[in-house]
């Protein structure tokens, strides 16, 4: 086997959130599954020099967003202020009284001079993080062959009003006790690539494909044959509610009773890379 010259690295910008899973997977260096080595680091920047492979998974999601609101006077930012002394809560979204720089300048480099696009929007959430994270893995490939992967759910965009915080698989207002909820928003992947578009270098991004096109393509459903094959009734079962959470469409509702909405449009997929290597599987360009 060729995976012990295989390095694995893990990205997490948290110290504590390294250590949680440096524990939980009791790695000490090297994968239990395949030999790999594996190493932990805080930014792009550390991964060693060489060839790379990425994978993005529920990570652009996290990334903190701008909203946007068209109002009379113009685009206006959504901000965070403290909340009058008869309300519960210690803060209140409000609306910026006008116009500001910075969202005139977020409006404008997503929706470019996409006159339609301006006039029909009401809301736009805006990501420069992810902007930033694009263009740092486009050059990284511009200087060192490979490709990342980035799969998420959200749309091809732009996106509106979708941020969101869930607390104990239940949703819950954004200002609910800061800091003991999940924060996340839909994903623009038509942001994500147009900053590969403006990233100059030898370094290209696919279309944008759902995730139930992505793993038929990859044969998700030859592999659920063969895990069949040989289970038992209640494995097969099993299986077969983990294939349609990941590749059905809307409310589904399994043998038990469990009702799940799945992931296949809903998660997308788009890959970059560089020039050089190819067509990637699971994608037509």
């Amino acid at each position: 086997s060729s995976f012990g010259d295989i390095r694995m690295g893990s990205l997490h910008s948290s110290p504590e959130t390294q250590d949680q899973q440096k524990h939980s997977a009791a790695i000490t260096g090297r994968s239990d599954l395949n030999g790999c080595r594996v190493t932990w680091h805080r930014s792009l920047s550390e991964v060693p020099k060489g060839p790379m492979v990425l994978i993005a998974h529920e990570l652009y999601d996290a990334l903190p967003v701008h909203q946007l609101q068209k109002t009379e006077v113009g685009w206006c930012e959504h901000v965070v202020d403290v909340a009058k002394d008869d309300q519960a809560a210690h803060f209140q979204m409000k609306l910026a009284k006008g116009p500001s720089l910075i969202a005139n300048v977020m409006k404008n480099a997503r929706l470019g001079q996409n006159k339609t696009q301006q006039e029909d929007l009401e809301s736009l959430e805006v990501c420069p993080d992810a902007w930033t994270l694009t263009q740092d893995i486009a050059r990284r490939l511009e200087r060192h062959a490979g490709a990342a992967l980035v799969m998420d759910y959200g749309y091809q965009g732009p996106v509106g009003d979708t941020l969101q915080a869930i607390r104990a698989h239940e949703f819950v207002d954004l200002l609910d006790q800061p800091g003991s909820a999940d924060l996340s928003a839909y994903v623009d992947f038509g942001a994500i690539q147009a900053a590969v578009m403006n990233t100059p270098g030898n370094v290209e991004c696919t279309d944008v494909v759902t995730q139930s096109t992505l793993l038929h393509s990859l044969g998700i459903t030859s592999r659920l044959e063969a895990l069949a094959k040989d289970a038992k009734e209640d494995e097969i079962q099993q299986l077969m509610s983990q294939y349609e959470r990941l590749v059905g469409v809307g409310e589904i509702v399994n043998d038990n009773g469990e009702i799940f909405h799945g992931m296949g449009e809903s998660y997308k997929a788009v890959a970059i890379m560089s020039k050089n290597v190819g067509v990637l599987p699971g994608f037509s360009n």
